[in-house]
């Protein structure tokens, strides 16, 4: 997969539409299948009103490449309710458990609403305040939890760990945590990932 750029606030609707059509194209040809975007619309109270025309059109960028637009959360009802109200083959839901338990949401519950939908995974962890892109087993996320309910929906999608550079790292909630060396990072998350594998 791919993470799209940017946003419709950010470039103008124009240069906007005209870079996630590059990244379409840049997409399909590394062989890709997904690309994941963000609300068109995301600052502020972002509405339906405003994202589901804009995210209609990403959905027909994707199908035009013949790949599959997945929508980040940001507010889990909402971009359900967007890419069920747009009912696209092409189209489907991220699951950003960093976004989700940073907004307050139950991991579990947003695995449940996005079920139907979910084609790709952003696994971080983080301590309910910063969106800090630890690997799952270092803040207050319920890992075991998160892979049952996984395994419940039968989920056999994309599990992407989302760790980070240096410009997130260096915000992160924890001092220490923000001198954590990547490799260890990528362990942790390895060693995460192979439990899910082992109980589905």
């Amino acid at each position: 997969s791919v993470h799209s750029e940017g946003h419709i606030l950010k470039y103008g609707e124009d240069k906007y539409f005209e870079i996630q059509e590059i990244c379409a194209r840049n997409a399909a040809a590394m062989g890709c299948k997904i690309i994941v975007f963000h609300l068109p619309f995301p600052e502020g109270k972002p509405t339906k009103k405003e994202n589901i025309a804009p995210t209609r059109k990403l959905a027909d960028i994707v199908a035009a490449k013949g790949l599959v637009g997945a929508l980040e959360n940001g507010p889990v009802e909402l971009i359900c309710d967007i890419v069920e109200e747009i009912d696209h083959p092409n189209f489907k839901l991220v699951l950003d458990t960093g976004h989700a338990f940073r907004d307050g949401y139950d991991v579990c519950e947003a695995v449940r609403r996005m079920a139907k939908k979910l084609a790709h995974t952003h696994l971080s962890d983080n301590f309910g305040v910063t969106d800090d892109h630890l690997p799952p087993g270092i803040g207050l996320i319920n890992w075991r939890d998160v892979s049952a309910e996984l395994n419940a929906i039968s989920y056999q999608d994309v599990l992407m760990v989302e760790l980070t550079g240096p410009g997130m790292k260096n915000r992160r909630d924890i001092a220490g945590l923000r001198k954590l060396d990547l490799d260890v990072e990528m362990e942790i998350a390895y060693n995460v990932l192979e439990q899910f594998t082992e109980n589905a």
